[in-house]
């Protein structure tokens, strides 16, 4: 495994480091989630981007908020006429 981190170029610690970035990311955003789902549910026609400006996230951008919920199924059904 040594040989595998020298020739990737990156340390066991910088691979530890992103692990636990990525799992401190994951668990708030489920919390993000939870809150999105508590404001879907008062205002089913809230938007993806006004749900950004109203939880306001500190640790996510809105381009990539809205990318995320998007993906994750937050998008509004459009109705036709």
């Amino acid at each position: 495994m040594n040989q595998f981190y020298e020739g990737v170029g990156i340390s066991k610690q910088a691979v530890h480091q992103y692990a636990q970035r990525q799992t401190v990311f994951d668990h708030r955003l489920m919390e993000l989630m939870s809150e999105a789902d508590d404001i879907r549910r008062d205002h089913p026609g809230c938007g993806v981007e006004k749900m950004y400006h109203t939880l306001k996230p500190d640790f996510i951008g809105r381009d990539r908020f809205v990318e995320t919920f998007m993906q994750l199924g937050f998008r509004l059904k459009r109705k036709k006429n």
